[in-house]
């Protein structure tokens, strides 16, 4: 086709390369370069694709929230740097879950069960 469009792949699931990805797109059409591609990287649960069959439903939860989560990657960034203890981020934790309620585990109980 002759088109030779640049372009980025971003973890979609990183908050952080998210913002960095689309800051550097900005920057770059910004200056009088032309567009750019974004694609995003997303994980299975997202984009509607089923793990293996033998991958049971609490294993898949357990993935999801241990490697793929992004708010767990953000809290786990957030001990790496030093900018929260680990009792910071348990009680910020504490006040979230006290805020959120049932409505948070609801939500996520329908979620994961619709993805079955």
């Amino acid at each position: 086709m002759g088109n030779k469009i640049p372009g980025l792949r971003i973890d979609g699931m990183n908050v952080l390369a998210l913002r960095e990805g689309v800051r550097f797109a900005k920057e770059y059409c910004g200056v009088g370069n032309g567009p750019i591609y974004l694609e995003m990287m997303t994980s299975p649960q997202y984009t509607s694709v089923r793990f293996a069959d033998w991958v049971t439903e609490e294993e898949m939860v357990r993935f999801h929230r241990r490697h793929l989560d992004p708010l767990r990657q953000i809290i786990d960034r957030l001990k790496e740097v030093g900018f929260m203890t680990p009792q910071q981020i348990r009680e910020m934790e504490d006040r979230i879950s006290t805020k959120l309620g049932w409505k948070w585990i609801s939500a996520s109980a329908r979620y994961f069960n619709s993805k079955l």
